[in-house]
């Protein structure tokens, strides 16, 4: 029913928040309808490779935790801890970089 690509969390959350301030129940609908069908996606279609926040998984989780805080629907928690439960799957807690990616910025000699 929906493309689910990289990107698209983020958009169906803004429609999300400016369909409710225009109390517009159709498009808050058709957001919502867009976050339920992650339920029947395979992980990967996701296009997330990071952890991170920012174009990540954790990214991901930051935005159906607000979803979930929104509207109150059990399934979309479900679909949180599914993810939660993958992007844990492949930590390593016995590194120091438990995803193995280190960030950094280049030292300016001055």
């Amino acid at each position: 029913m929906f493309c689910n690509v990289y990107g698209n969390p983020g958009i169906a959350r803004a429609v999300f928040e400016g369909a409710k301030l225009q109390n517009n129940q159709l498009l808050m609908e058709t957001a919502v309808n867009y976050f339920l069908s992650l339920k029947s996606l395979d992980f990967d279609d996701l296009q997330l490779k990071s952890p991170t926040i920012c174009h990540g998984i954790s990214g991901l989780l930051l935005i159906l935790n607000a979803m979930e805080r929104d509207t109150g629907l059990r399934e979309i928690g479900l679909i949180k801890q599914r993810i939660l439960a993958r992007l844990l799957s492949v930590a390593d807690f016995e590194k120091t970089s438990i995803y193995g990616i280190r960030y950094g910025f280049p030292r300016k000699e001055i």
